[in-house]
């Protein structure tokens, strides 16, 4: 990851934390899938993803691989 200059690495703030809980209390998803939501959240990305548990979060905009394929074509 270290070399990886095409992502974007960012440090968790507090604010993130806070919406990480919100979201794993509130949608029932796992910890790691919180902190990615809250992140995208908070930095108004969209993920992509074929993880069925942020479909359920609806604060964020997530696409899977074949749905951003077909925006793209």
């Amino acid at each position: 990851m270290r070399y990886a200059v095409y992502l974007r690495k960012l440090e968790i703030s507090e604010e993130a934390a806070v919406r990480a809980g919100e979201f794993k209390g509130r949608y029932d998803v796992s910890i790691a899938d919180a902190f990615i939501a809250a992140t995208a959240y908070l930095e108004g990305s969209i993920i992509i993803s074929d993880d069925p548990d942020f479909k359920r979060i609806p604060e964020i905009k997530t696409l899977t691989e074949n749905e951003i394929i077909s925006q793209l074509s």
